[in-house]
């Protein structure tokens, strides 16, 4: 089913940062390999709102300079029913129409700050891995 976001939603959202981890890694590789993970979780509650998880790990194989994880709960508030359309489809719609750009731009600050603490060089990243997403 092809559902388009703003005939289900109000394009006005609210968003929190749920989970913010960071953890130096000691120990050091020859061409370690840059793992990044994204993920949207869709959940819907009683009260009719629809939360997006979004989340973006980072780490690198073999284990070596850092592990960090971030997510982002974004609250959105439906127009009209959802019930009868798949969490995936909404999902799908969302990030096809790229209504969590402003989160995945966040994100991405949020890495090159967290990675320049210390002195170090800031890893920027692309704002989204949609290739990758669940």
């Amino acid at each position: 089913m092809a559902v388009k976001f703003l005939d289900y939603f109000k394009p006005e959202f609210r968003f929190a940062l749920q989970k913010l981890n960071y953890e130096m890694v000691t120990g050091e590789a020859d061409n370690p390999e840059m793992k990044i993970r994204d993920s949207h979780t869709l959940t819907r509650t009683a009260d009719g709102e629809t939360h997006i998880y979004y989340e973006r790990a980072v780490s690198f194989s073999p284990q070596c300079a850092f592990r960090l994880e971030i997510m982002f709960d974004v609250v959105l508030a439906p127009i009209k029913s959802i019930d009868s359309v798949a969490d995936e489809d909404i999902v799908n719609a969302i990030i096809g129409e790229g209504m969590l750009g402003e989160i995945y731009g966040r994100t991405s600050l949020l890495v090159a700050e967290l990675t320049m603490a210390g002195r170090n060089s800031p890893v920027v990243l692309p704002s989204a891995n949609l290739g990758r997403s669940k």
